[in-house]
């Protein structure tokens, strides 16, 4: 099996999980519940990562912004209000 034949599980292992979680994500908000997702420093100082959304990738922030930028991040890639879910500094 040559090392592309691998990768593309993974992608799509990746994939099924993103749409698993916003699914889930959505439904908990509709219910009136407050996902929860918590935000680590990449530790170059200028980004950070939400640490249940992998897929998310890199977001830029600096520590003072961190939270309100995951927050901007989180919400776009749910497509909900910003005020909808909670986030916290790991």
């Amino acid at each position: 099996m040559r090392s592309g034949d691998r990768a593309r599980p993974e992608a799509k292992t990746q994939l099924r999980l993103a749409d698993q979680t916003w699914a889930a994500s959505r439904r908990m908000i509709a219910r009136g519940e407050r996902p929860g997702y918590r935000i680590a420093d990449t530790g170059d100082g200028e980004t950070i990562h939400v640490i249940e959304l992998p897929w998310l990738g890199r977001v830029a922030a600096d520590r003072a912004n961190a939270i309100r930028r995951a927050r901007q991040a989180i919400a776009a890639w749910l497509d909900v209000d910003p005020e909808t879910f909670d986030v916290e500094r790991e």
